[in-house]
């Protein structure tokens, strides 16, 4: 990041506006900012500080920054980064308790990328790499601190080095992740531990031995199975005998019960003969019958004739 310009009125000791171009100074190499105490220097910093990430990551412990003749102030910060340039603005003001953000505001190449002070903050942290505590121990180091850096622990320092070149991947994350791939190959040696535990009196004796006993079981199955199967073959030819055997039976009742009726189709057949022979005697029958119902029809007309006669 490459700082253009700076801008600022009401923060701290400075009361009228006031415009920095970084660009006149770089461009004889390096510079410097040089004064007495409490002259300013530490707010130059501070107003960058505040413009990028907001005025909640002042590094002092004096929050006010609002000059004490002014209850507002504003910040402008122009900066280069990666081929482009950044313009952040945000101003201030003095409520009853605090200090609170009025606007803020975020572009990139003129283009407004980002408004209100949450998503300002979050795009800067975004596009920088860096949060607040990050950049005030590398970047920008406030006053008092220079060797906060330096004397950092091994492993805050590692934080702030891996987000300083990108090396999240190969640092905190990379550790992340091969910790987790520990644990899990934790976990599954303690599930095969305890597995292998219900297996403790096994041994190489107690393979062999049992190897033996099982191939004296493959041996015994065999052989029950060639048994099994003449078992079956000789279970069919007697379950076809009994079959053929109640074939039998149910003939025998057959010719039982015909036998039992035998004399019942003697008789019948008896009766057969005599029907047989009444059959011959049935047209004279019907003769005689004739005859009589002739000799009834004559009888009775001539009663009535007579009875006519009589009247």
């Amino acid at each position: 990041m490459k700082p253009l310009k700076l801008t600022f009125k009401g923060i701290n000791s400075y009361y009228d506006e006031v415009s920095i171009d970084f660009g006149a100074l770089t461009k004889k190499g390096l510079f410097g900012i040089f004064g007495p105490t409490g002259s300013g220097k530490t707010t130059i910093l501070d107003a960058m500080i505040i413009a990028l990430y907001g005025q909640k990551s002042i590094p002092r412990s004096n929050a006010d920054f609002i000059n004490s003749r002014s209850d507002k102030a504003f910040i402008y910060f122009e900066f280069e980064m990666d081929d482009s340039v950044y313009a952040v603005r945000r101003s201030f003001k003095r409520s009853a308790s605090s200090i609170i953000t009025d606007s803020a505001v975020i572009t990139k190449n003129s283009f407004s990328v980002a408004e209100k002070a949450k998503n300002v903050d979050a795009y800067i942290i975004e596009t920088i790499g860096l949060e607040a505590k990050d950049f005030t121990k590398c970047v920008m180091l406030p006053q008092g601190q220079f060797n906060e850096f330096l004397t950092s622990k091994g492993r805050d320092r590692s934080e702030i080095l891996e987000k300083i070149f990108d090396l999240q991947h190969y640092g905190s994350i990379l550790q992340q992740k091969a910790a987790s791939y520990f644990n899990n190959l934790k976990m599954r040696r303690s599930i095969i531990e305890s597995k292998l535990s219900l297996y403790e009196n096994i041994s190489a004796q107690n393979i062999s031995i049992l190897k033996e006993k099982s191939s004296e079981l493959k041996k015994k199955k065999e052989l029950l199975s060639s048994h099994t199967e003449q078992l079956q073959q000789e279970i069919a030819l007697i379950q076809s005998q009994l079959q053929d055997i109640e074939t039998l039976r149910k003939e025998e009742k057959r010719l039982k019960e015909l036998l039992s009726q035998k004399e019942y189709i003697r008789s019948l057949r008896t009766t057969v003969d005599r029907a047989s022979s009444a059959s011959q005697v049935f047209p004279v029958l019907e003769q005689c019958e004739k005859l009589s119902s002739s000799i009834s029809q004559t009888t009775q007309k001539k009663y009535e004739y007579i009875i006519g006669e009589l009247k």
